[in-house]
């Protein structure tokens, strides 16, 4: 093993995985580590995805293979391609494509901007794949920015198939709430079996927020939404027509109203787009956007790292105790196993308070049923008492958006009707459980704005938080 400094919250990466020689972390998730890898048997770089060793679990291990399968069944042009499975120290690892471009989140996140053409022509790259897939019997079930990447010849290509669904597999059933909850189709965010139309309501989302801007808020009005922020766009009237009448069926509630499958979609936004009878993408004004937005990805995260720190510098201080790092270390050793304390140390340095360290913490563990067990035993052991360190006292704490929480004072009663609104609205950023989080919440919430402030806390995007917020 290779440690990285001495800094006891960064985990040390192996020299070798197999015959794969790595050479850097790329990143992890819940399930994974991804490391940069180099095949010195055919002189190429390769993306290396190895279970994580606190998760040696029979099921899961079953499913990180069911992925590796379902990833590999699609070898398409415009899907991360995977050349190799192995095991190692009894850990299976996936050996994929290694991709070097932007993913289309950050892309989100500069000052690139897409003409519809462009946006458009991503969204039919990506039904491309999604064609695939479910010809294959494969349903993504995460598609969202993130996991779409753009390279710098204007190919697009669908990556991490991690919670695909293969249709002979018994490893989802009802009941799963398995994907992102801000592009989530309604019958996926409540827990249902889901197929290809699922996915192609997801995409809907991106090409709206790639138009528009912005995304819908509320998980059971989306269609309806989506002709509000066409019109708020800077498009045409026709184009405001031909567009609503493709989100019209694309964003629809009922899966039976949607397009039934990607290939439909596709031509109907290719009619959309051109009245020529073959329909050209430009792949080229494209690649140059792209090309340009990557130089000006890295000047955006210099200045958001920067901003990070003063905001940081400026907040009340939020940090936990010797004592309180350990004992929930203890806590969630069980789940994953001695990297439990460098999650910790790692979660405690990314988050402003304790609701968001222990969401955090929750998102490592991939078992539903355990997650709600661990978030439970803190709640019932009274860490959170021990947990928080503020530095900057005072009689009104200001939350991460600036805005001030009111004195402390005694909770109020809600009406059912308000609790359920706000659940309504949460929904789409946290899924299913946001009407638990509210109903707890609001034991604690001395009126409706507080309560909105303590529930944006639980949203990690701050232009999301703040939109909700804000309402």
């Amino acid at each position: 093993m290779v440690g990285r400094d001495q800094d006891p919250t960064v985990m040390a990466i192996p020299q070798w995985i197999g015959k794969y020689e790595i050479q850097r972390l790329v990143g992890e998730g819940g399930m994974g580590v991804v490391y940069l890898g180099y095949d010195h048997d055919i002189d190429r770089l390769v993306a290396v995805k190895v279970l994580h060793p606190h998760l040696h679990d029979q099921n899961l291990i079953k499913r990180f293979k069911h992925e590796a399968r379902a990833a590999a069944r699609c070898a398409h042009r415009n899907i991360v391609t995977v050349f190799d499975f192995g095991t190692t120290d009894d850990l299976p690892y996936m050996v994929m494509e290694y991709v070097e471009g932007i993913d289309l989140h950050t892309f989100l996140k500069t000052e690139s901007t897409l003409t519809i053409r462009q946006s458009c022509d991503i969204v039919l790259q990506v039904l491309n794949a999604l064609a695939y897939a479910h010809q294959h019997g494969v349903v993504h079930r995460d598609i969202k920015p993130g996991n779409i990447l753009l390279l710098e010849d204007g190919l697009v290509k669908v990556a991490d198939f991690g919670v695909a669904k293969i249709d002979t597999s018994e490893l989802t059933h009802v009941g799963d709430m398995i994907g992102t909850p801000n592009y989530m189709s309604p019958e996926a965010q409540f827990g249902a079996i889901v197929d290809g139309r699922s996915d192609i309501y997801a995409l809907g989302v991106v090409l709206l927020e790639l138009i528009c801007g912005k995304r819908p808020t509320k998980a059971q009005q989306t269609d309806a939404e989506a002709r509000k922020l066409l019109g708020s766009a800077t498009l045409s009237k026709s184009e405001c027509e031909q567009f609503g009448s493709v989100f019209d069926k694309a964003l629809a509630i009922n899966p039976d109203d949607r397009y039934q499958t990607a290939d439909e979609f596709a031509d109907t936004l290719k009619r959309a787009l051109s009245l020529e009878p073959v329909y050209q993408p430009d792949t080229q004004q494209l690649a140059a956007t792209v090309i340009q937005s990557r130089s000006q990805a890295e000047k955006f995260n210099q200045k958001a790292a920067g901003d990070g720190l003063k905001a940081n510098s400026n907040a009340s201080q939020f940090s936990l105790t010797q004592d309180a790092t350990s004992e929930i270390s203890k806590e969630l050793c069980p789940y994953l196993g001695p990297v439990s304390t460098y999650v910790v140390k790692s979660a405690s340095l990314k988050s402003q308070t304790f609701d968001e360290l222990i969401e955090r913490l929750s998102e490592n563990i991939p078992n539903l049923d355990e997650r709600k067990r661990f978030v439970t035993t803190l709640e019932n052991r009274g860490l959170r008492r021990l947990a928080v360190t503020d530095t900057g006292a005072s009689a009104s704490k200001s939350n991460a958006d600036g805005a001030s929480e009111p004195p402390a004072s005694s909770p109020i009663e809600f009406s059912i009707e308000q609790l359920e609104s706000i659940a309504q609205e949460l929904v789409v950023y946290l899924g299913p459980l946001a009407t638990r989080l509210v109903q707890r919440t609001a034991k604690r919430a001395t009126s409706f704005k507080h309560l909105r402030q303590l529930l944006a806390e639980h949203i990690s995007d701050p232009d999301e938080r703040r939109r909700f917020s804000a309402n």
